[in-house]
């Protein structure tokens, strides 16, 4: 006996874009890693004066062109390190949500919550677990099994891929291709941004799709039970969840575009210090969403819950909380994509200014060797990402709502 139609579309769906897109984000990360850890010839130039490293070897005669061979042990291992990191983070954030409930409750009567060592190693074993066997091993079971709770908890690992690895590494290999204007752009670091900017647009849409719920423990999330039976991809044929896909896309790649071209000028020209406003905006987007979401609805413990996933997974992409339906979810996605356009408007207009009306004694030494040293290049991607995709992103976020509700039948996949 022949398999149904539903159930080739079914395997095609997950082997192309499920396994397939894991499977080659890994190799492009793995080679991209491996090369940066190579030594390779670079051209580069120096003044007279300044001391030259030891690899360094002048080009035809020439007192400020060298060709020096190098190794990146730096970017290699940080471009490696992005395949673990959902791990980690998943794993900090399990303990610390453990520990905390357990000084929280530990003395309440009414509240069962019981907490012991098994937890906590279980916990530790998760962070040793590559985290694209999870991915891969939830995929196999997924082509083997069709069901929602599959589906669900499917496009949730997949999120964790997107946010917490392929957006790292979006960054990163962006910052290396900006931070430094004498080194020649790589296949493999081509590679690894397509693959990077793909999957994380394409979990983001896929989660927003997918089914959501009320989860109060672990169990009630993996036994599939509170849940809205919101999916916009229930008993769709393949086209039809690939169309559902595209046509709400918009939001989420005007987003992606502005988020990380902001990033992306704002890390080259910062530095270090990047970091430190990353982190402020972060903070600020905690507070921004835990203000949006319905106090009525939720527990303070969920409502902190709900705030770290929009301050921890939204600095790259407009993503939706898998908890509550998808119009609890709008003011907070809304609310924190607000406050990143201002965020980074505030910031690139300030690097504008210092860039373009300060003395150049004011700027910093980095500049001139980075993509951004090019008045051309630096105010006209300035621009282009400030005064439209900014813009863009939160128009396509408005028109998202109607788009949902457009697209109700007899399911509720706006207010479920």
């Amino acid at each position: 006996m022949y398999p149904s139609r539903e159930k080739l579309e079914h395997w095609a769906k997950i082997t192309l874009l499920g396994i397939g897109m894991t499977c080659l984000d890994v190799a492009w990360i793995g080679l991209n890693g491996k090369q940066y850890l190579e030594a390779k010839n670079i051209s580069r130039h120096f003044d007279v004066n300044t001391s030259l490293p030891d690899a360094c070897k002048p080009l035809n005669d020439s007192t400020t062109e060298y060709l020096c061979q190098e190794t990146d042990i730096k970017w290699g291992i940080l471009t490696l390190s992005c395949i673990q990191l959902p791990s980690i983070v998943m794993s900090i954030c399990a303990a610390a949500g453990l520990t905390v409930g357990y000084f929280k409750y530990k003395d309440n009567p009414e509240i069962a919550y019981n907490v012991t060592k098994w937890h906590f190693l279980r916990i530790l074993a998760f962070v040793f677990v590559p985290y694209p066997l999870v991915v891969l091993g939830h995929q196999i079971l997924h082509l083997l099994r069709m069901n929602a709770k599959i589906e669900m908890q499917s496009a949730i690992l997949l999120f964790g891929e997107g946010a917490l690895e392929a957006s790292p590494q979006l960054l990163l290999q962006i910052y290396i291709i900006l931070s430094d204007a004498e080194r020649e752009v790589t296949t493999f670091q081509w590679l690894a941004i397509t693959s990077a900017f793909l999957i994380i647009a394409k979990t983001s849409i896929e989660l927003y799709a997918s089914e959501s719920g009320y989860w109060q423990d672990f169990q009630e999330f993996v036994k599939h039970e509170r849940t809205y039976d919101d999916s916009m991809m229930k008993d769709k044929r393949l086209m039809a969840k690939l169309f559902i896909m595209l046509k709400i896309s918009f939001s989420f790649l005007t987003s992606l575009m502005f988020k990380v071209g902001s990033l992306a000028i704002i890390c080259t020209m910062l530095k270090a210090y990047s970091a430190i406003y990353l982190s402020v905006g972060i903070i600020i987007a905690f507070f921004i969403s835990y203000k949006a979401i319905d106090t009525e609805k939720v527990t303070d413990d969920e409502r902190v819950g709900v705030s770290l996933f929009y301050a921890l997974c939204n600095i790259t992409i407009v993503s939706k909380c898998p908890m509550y339906n998808r119009k609890d979810n709008y003011k907070p996605m809304m609310g924190v994509s607000i406050m990143w356009l201002i965020f980074h408007y505030l910031a690139i207009i300030s690097l504008m200014i210092w860039y373009g009306a300060l003395p150049t004694s004011t700027h910093l030494a980095h500049w001139s060797s980075t993509h951004v040293s090019s008045p051309s290049f630096f105010y006209s991607f300035c621009s282009i990402v400030l005064f439209i995709i900014g813009p863009l992103s939160i128009m396509a976020l408005w028109t998202l709502r109607r788009q949902v509700k457009a697209m109700e039948t007899d399911a509720r996949m706006w207010d479920a």
